[in-house]
């Protein structure tokens, strides 16, 4: 196969955007797209070398596999062991256990099946996720497992192009499809991404035939193609549907360079010397970009932060010099007389790398790294968070939300949002629980009955709630737990003062208080600046002491809070009738000049403004205190 010097330019086209949207460059939102190009020039580049090693009679899957190996394993290798590394010396035991389950789904290539149940591409916990972007490797190994028999099994040129093109309809007609129905198992499928590899193998079936097009032509398609493809890093967002229907422009934009560039001015500029020297060490950028990324955003929280950007790329770009020269070109260039024992090295070293992974996994990421001043436990949700907790418009009846505890006729009951969880959680091991809390907690809704809620499913909820809580005899004590200055701020646009806003949360108070029961009114959290376990957890294993110990200043919170509860206590002064108490986490968790993250080793937080199990506890005890 003849070298064409503008494939690389197309490749560092396609890593450089691909770098830029995950280090935050919020100017170019399709960044993302230069995997999809990846996809092309690989599907062309293969096809290329197996269809003319076919005609020739000379292909064997033995050396196609040989070469793959060499092209993706040393590298991918040197890569998981150095993160796996850093990370056992640095990371919490959350984030190990998470990245234990990465390096087993990285080295069996079953990342996109991984990723597609536990981490959307396009959410803020991708960010964090150290082997994500292993998603693409494992579609293109998958893609290139069956790939080669189909084309061994048509030898027939017309024959093979038939069979080509239907497959790559069927594709895209899924990924259309599923674009509109479930939009992770679509990023991330096998099924669904197909075709982009096939526009590319399309390509080079056709290719002599396509080469001999006018230069004229071969000029004006190439620099059409890439003119779509660079508006589509700037116009394609990430609420677009992708892989759907539009994905066929930026797609078909690349086929359309990689057919007609050759020779051509566009060629010219894809083959300056600097775009291909990028382009050359495309695939250790690649693999070093997203581990690098996440350490940086785990260890110093620097989110989206231009800082971060910087030190980002330039680690990311000395990593890949290294890896490129010692690593990849030496590997790509050894001779293997025995093919036999390559794979025999190769899956030891991948299952040694897995088990690895599985021993992480089920020891919880090895949390004794660790000095057993911090207890990690602390930090920890509710167990029943995910099987109680509810969402959507498709929520769980409040009659059949759990209730915690032996009893099956609850005494208490916790009502608001995911910041009553680990409270329902923490009050059904206490004192005044044992004999039942039913927990009735809704994701992000606000305490709006009214039509303003845009969180589906909420007023409903809330209405039926009411009603529930306000019928059930057994129930005597309800909590309200909602995060207010969220869901103030939330809904600004509409209303406009706090006062306003809270006028639904009077009425709903007010309710509960004459249907009889005790209201426990629960005042705003603290909230930190950062996740709990960036601000706790020691830099390394050789350090026991914790990055702070504080969240926010007294200051910070109350210029947060301070008129939420100005207005709820008018609220209180109001309705008071003598079954209205105010449970108030500034005085559990703050002193005279700060408020608290952690204590004596125990996290208050799972996150930046959840109470974990301990803060719960927390929380408890004040309320014991002050009522009981």
């Amino acid at each position: 196969m003849i070298y064409r010097p503008e494939l690389d330019g197309l490749r560092a086209i396609a890593i450089i955007p691909v770098i830029l949207f995950h280090f935050g460059a919020t100017w170019l939102p399709g960044g993302f797209l230069g995997v999809d190009i990846f996809f092309v020039i690989s599907g062309y580049l293969i096809t290329s070398i197996i269809s003319k090693e076919i005609e020739d009679g000379r292909f064997t899957l033995a050396i196609f596999y040989e070469r793959r190996i060499k092209r993706i394993i040393p590298t991918l290798l040197v890569v998981l062991a150095v993160t796996y590394t850093v990370a056992a010396l640095t990371v919490s035991p959350f984030k190990l256990k998470d990245l234990s389950q990465e390096i087993v789904a990285a080295a069996t290539f079953l990342s996109n099946m991984y990723y597609a149940i536990t981490v959307d591409y396009f959410s803020s916990k991708a960010e964090e996720t150290f082997l994500l972007h292993t998603w693409s490797l494992a579609v293109e190994e998958q893609f290139y497992i069956l790939f080669p028999l189909l084309l061994m099994m048509n030898k027939a040129k017309n024959s093979r192009l038939l069979m080509l093109v239907v497959l790559t309809v069927l594709s895209f007609f899924l990924a259309v499809t599923l674009s509109y129905s479930d939009k992770d198992f679509n990023f991330y499928f096998i099924g669904t991404r197909a075709w982009e590899l096939l526009i590319g193998a399309l390509v080079a079936l056709n290719y002599s035939q396509l080469s001999k097009v006018s230069i004229a032509i071969r000029n004006t398609i190439s620099v059409l193609g890439f003119f779509v493809l660079l508006i589509s890093f700037f116009v394609f967002t990430k609420e677009l549907q992708h892989p759907g229907f539009w994905t066929i422009f930026p797609v078909g934009s690349v086929g359309l360079i990689i057919a007609f560039a050759d020779k051509t001015l566009m060629a010219k500029m894809l083959s300056w010397k600097l775009l291909r020297g990028v382009g050359l060490i495309s695939y250790s950028l690649y693999l070093w970009h997203q581990p690098v990324l996440a350490f940086i955003l785990i260890k110093y929280g620097m989110e989206h932060s231009a800082l971060a950007g910087m030190i980002a790329a330039f680690a990311t770009l000395i990593l890949s010099l290294i890896t490129y020269y010692y690593v990849e070109k030496p590997f790509r260039r050894i001779r293997i007389s025995n093919t036999v024992t390559l794979f025999v090295v190769t899956a030891g070293m991948l299952m040694i790398v897995s088990v690895v992974g599985l021993l992480g996994h089920i020891d919880n990421g090895w949390p004794n790294r660790f000095s057993k001043k911090l207890n990690f436990n602390s930090m920890t949700i509710s167990p029943k968070r995910y099987e109680c907790h509810t969402s959507g418009a498709n929520f769980l009846a409040p009659s059949q939300g759990c209730i915690l505890g032996s009893s099956q006729k609850p005494t208490l009951a916790v009502f608001g949002d995911s910041h009553g969880v680990e409270l329902s959680f923490a009050l059904a091991k206490s004192e005044i629980g044992f004999k039942g809390v039913k927990q009735l907690t809704f994701s992000a809704c606000a305490p709006l009955i009214n039509d303003k809620n845009r969180t589906p499913g909420c007023s409903n909820w809330l209405r039926q709630s009411l009603v529930y809580i306000s019928s059930e005899k057994s129930i005597q004590t309800v909590f309200l737990v909602f995060r207010l200055p969220y869901h103030i701020n939330t809904y600004s646009e509409e209303i406009n003062k706090v006062s306003a806003f809270l006028e639904d949360y009077k009425r709903l108070i007010a309710q509960l208080l004459a249907a009889g029961k005790e209201v426990v009114l629960v005042y705003p959290v603290p909230e930190l600046p950062l996740s709990a376990e960036k601000l706790i957890v020691p830099f390394s294993i050789f350090s026991d002491i914790p990055k702070v110990v504080y969240g926010e200043t007294n200051a910070e919170y109350w210029s947060r809070n301070a008129k939420i509860v100005e207005q709820l206590n008018i609220i209180v002064d109001e309705l008071d009738n003598g079954r209205l108490f105010l449970l108030n986490p500034y005085n559990a968790f703050c002193d005279v000049s700060n408020c608290k993250a952690m204590k004596n080793g125990e996290a208050f937080y799972f996150d930046d403004n959840h109470l974990s199990l301990g803060g719960a506890d927390v929380l408890v005890e004040e309320y014991l205190k002050r009522f009981r």
